[in-house]
C-alpha cells in the first residue's frame, strides 16, 4: 500500500511539472489581474450567453486556460474511471466497519 501512495505523490509532482498544469496555473495569474474577463466570466456563468463566450475566447489566456483546464480534467476522469473499474465504488470502505 505504501507503494501506492508513493506512486500517487510523484504522478502529483509530475503533474505539476507538465506543460499543462503550468500552462494552466500561468493562464490563471494572468487572468485574475484582468477585470475585465473576470466580470465577462461572471456574466457568462450567470446568463451563458454565446456571444460572452465568444468574446472570452478571444482572449489567449483564457483559451489557454480552458484547453489546458479540460486536458487535466479528462485525466482526472480517466484516474477516476480506472479506480471505479479497480473498486466498483466511488469512496474507500473500511472492511471493519
Amino acid at each position: 500500500m505504501n507503494e501506492i501512495i508513493l506512486k500517487t505523490y510523484e504522478l502529483i509532482d509530475e503533474l505539476d511539472k507538465s506543460s499543462v498544469v503550468k500552462e494552466l496555473k500561468l493562464s490563471k495569474e494572468m487572468l485574475i489581474t484582468d477585470k475585465h474577463i473576470l466580470d465577462m466570466i461572471l456574466d457568462y456563468r450567470n446568463t451563458n450567453d454565446p456571444k460572452i463566450k465568444e468574446e472570452l475566447y478571444k482572449n489567449e489566456y483564457y483559451k489557454t486556460y480552458m484547453k489546458n483546464y479540460n486536458e487535466l480534467f479528462f485525466i482526472v476522469m480517466k484516474i477516476n474511471s480506472y479506480y471505479k473499474s479497480v473498486t466498483d465504488k466511488r469512496t474507500c470502505h473500511n472492511e471493519n466497519n
